[in-house]
């Protein structure tokens, strides 16, 4: 209760437009017991912030990844055959 009134007075605007900032900072939290946030425990998942737009998603990096495995692979030179070109093989050992 002494957290929730601290936040109450210093927080400005109006009560309803604290006691969201109030609960949102609560919920996005970790707890220092579990250290995962409730709205994890609750829905499972984290909630965005504003902080979520400064680290750099998944998403981005996967493409940058594939970008760049695709670039390399595009430098592999690729071998053409032609009908009656000589191929040879090696048998795998079987024992």
């Amino acid at each position: 209760m002494k957290t929730f009134k601290r936040a109450m007075e210093k927080t400005g605007g109006d009560l309803e437009l604290r006691l969201n900032r109030f609960l949102f900072d609560y919920r996005v939290t970790p707890h220092v017991t579990t250290g995962v946030p409730p709205c994890e425990l609750l829905m499972g998942r984290r909630i965005r912030t504003r902080f979520d737009l400064l680290k750099p998603s998944l998403v981005d990096r996967v493409v940058k990844t594939r970008e760049v495995q695709a670039r390399g692979h595009d430098k592999i030179p690729k071998v053409e055959l032609k009908q009656n070109d000589h191929v040879y093989y090696i048998l795998p050992c079987i024992s």
